[in-house]
């Protein structure tokens, strides 16, 4: 009996048919009885190969083009014919110089000249010519073709179109000059703002140490406010000027080891954490990351300092913990840090404002903490300077928790993750 199998191909395939042949064929089973088998012979038209190899120069989303020595074209694919505008019809016969931009004949001379001395190039940026005349920036593969007995005959094109990601890259390095400049904009200000403000620290302070007696009540009050008011415009300008610093500087790669970043954490805190009466648990050992230690550190100590200061618990609770695997909104998470607390929790209209520059909650939420809204800005560029990403899941009343990753790696001699608390 006969099985056909229907391609239907392109208009320039040739073939079109496959047909198959099965037949009962005898064999022997393991206790040496006849049994039949389905044997299915193949019968293909002589240039199948070719028919197949067509097919697939055909489907390819590059353009693919193929050339005789002399530059003359003598195939074309659809793609070839939506890269460049021409039909098949209308590049087979032509020499392949006819996209390319006048200025560049000696390039293309010489890309002639390596391939027919055997040379493959690949992943060459150029620019060629559309029909209608537009310049076109492409990644150009080529390499020489050869017949049976090894001689060079031709020259296959594979070409790559790269306008969009030339103009996505363009507009990257464009954004990254403006936010270098911006930084450095930052740094200066933050440097030219201090010393005004230094000033006007200085005589607030002289007035209150020299003055107060004649200020009287009320106008010491008013200076107190003034001097409060100078303290917290530096740390402002203080915070304006780290974050400039996170936009610039070169991280220092190395591991790290987490535990021990929490441990010193803890000592620093130590007083605080007693006046809160205030806990810290981690449930297991953290495991070792590589990044920028003092940045990692900065991250850690400013969610428990969160957690901690926010948090109106008689006995305030900060979990700092690692998962394997997190299930979020966005999809699977690998590899996530968390620290959560039992503290008053955030609305969920403000999970994202919370990592923006500057923007502080409500007073009425923060239950008037004195804060700069700097922090958690700081946190999030750390971790994206670590190809990582920070979120935080929260409802009021019920504490917050916050999830980040960063770029986790097994150092060797890594402590075993085992439980334990501090």
């Amino acid at each position: 009996m006969a099985l056909e199998a229907i391609y239907k191909p392109s208009r320039r395939l040739p073939c079109n048919r496959l047909t198959l042949y099965a037949e009962k064929v005898p064999y022997m089973d393991d206790n040496a009885a006849e049994a039949q088998a389905i044997r299915t012979t193949k019968k293909y038209p002589e240039d199948i190969s070719q028919c197949w190899l067509a097919a697939i120069i055909e489907s390819s989303e590059d353009a693919i083009v193929s050339m005789m020595l002399n530059g003359t074209i003598i195939s074309w694919n659809e793609s070839a014919e939506r890269l460049f505008g021409y039909s098949r019809d209308e590049a087979v016969g032509q020499n392949i110089s006819f996209l390319v931009p006048s200025e560049m004949e000696d390039e293309q001379r010489d890309i002639n000249m390596r391939v027919q001395a055997g040379d493959h190039i690949k992943r060459f940026e150029t620019v060629r010519i559309d029909k209608t005349g537009r310049y076109i920036d492409i990644n150009l593969t080529l390499s020489p073709v050869r017949d049976a007995a090894g001689q060079i005959i031709g020259t296959s094109m594979i070409a790559q179109d790269i306008t969009t990601h030339k103009i996505t890259k363009s507009y990257l390095k464009e954004l990254d000059d403006c936010n270098q400049k911006l930084a450095e904009f930052s740094s200066i200000r933050a440097h030219q703002l201090k010393g005004p403000l230094r000033g006007l620290s200085y005589l607030s302070s002289i007035l209150q140490e020299d003055y107060a007696e004649k200020l009287g009540a009320k106008g010491t009050e008013r200076l107190n406010v003034l001097v409060a008011l100078c303290q917290r415009m530096d740390t402002l300008i203080d915070n304006l000027f780290y974050f400039s610093k996170l936009e610039n500087e070169k991280s220092a790669v190395q591991n790290v080891n987490l535990d021990e970043i929490i441990k010193d954490i803890q000592q620093e805190m130590r007083s605080v954490l007693k006046e809160k009466n205030a806990r810290i648990v981690i449930p297991h050992l953290l495991p070792f990351v590589t990044g920028d230690k003092a940045r990692i550190a900065d991250v850690f100590r400013n969610l428990i300092a969160n957690a901690v200061n926010y948090n109106d618990k008689i006995e305030p609770v900060v979990e700092i913990g690692f998962l394997e695997s997190l299930q979020t909104r966005s999809g699977r998470e690998e590899n996530v840090f968390y620290i959560k607390d039992n503290g008053m929790g955030i609305e969920p209209k403000y999970h994202r404002l919370i990592f923006t520059m500057f923007k502080r909650l409500p007073s009425s939420v923060e239950d008037n903490k004195s804060g700069t809204g700097a922090g958690l800005a700081f946190v999030r560029k750390i971790i994206e300077h670590h190809n990582g990403r920070i979120w935080v899941e929260s409802e009021p009343g019920k504490g917050s928790t916050f999830y980040f990753t960063l770029n986790r790696k097994e150092a060797t001699g890594a402590p075993k993750l085992t439980g334990h608390k501090a």
